[in-house]
């Protein structure tokens, strides 16, 4: 064994070691975390609902419940005419202010639109 075939099996060795130790842990689901912004990608909650992130919202929608939002860590939900900020899916759930809203709620209605066109009856 010349010098120049030690040198490339040492290489070798190395870099098969340090390429050996990189384990890839996809996470469950398979697909990217919570975090990531994959328009599209769906992730269950642990309070038990589906959740489909939006990449317009920069959040994640709540499946089978219109007008609910699940953003770092919060709820976000317009009830009432009013939006709205909770931990949990099932209680306490607090007014949130409009400005205060992440940015990708705050392009979203404020209040809903009357039906009323302001018509007025004529009484006789």
């Amino acid at each position: 064994m010349n010098r120049r075939e030690f040198i490339y099996g040492v290489i070798s060795i190395g870099i098969g070691t340090v390429t050996g130790a990189c384990v890839y842990d996809p996470g469950p689901g398979h697909g990217p975390p919570p975090h990531a912004p994959a328009h599209g990608y769906r992730y269950r909650h642990p309070h038990g609902v589906d959740l489909v992130y939006d990449a317009g919202i920069g959040g994640y929608v709540v499946l089978g419940m219109p007008r609910y939002y699940f953003i770092d860590g919060h709820f976000f939900r317009f009830h009432r005419d009013r939006w709205q900020r909770s931990r949990r899916l099932k209680g306490n759930w607090r007014r949130h202010e409009h400005d205060r809203l992440p940015r990708g709620l705050r392009r979203k209605p404020r209040r809903k639109k009357s039906r009323r066109r302001g018509r007025k009856r004529d009484r006789d």
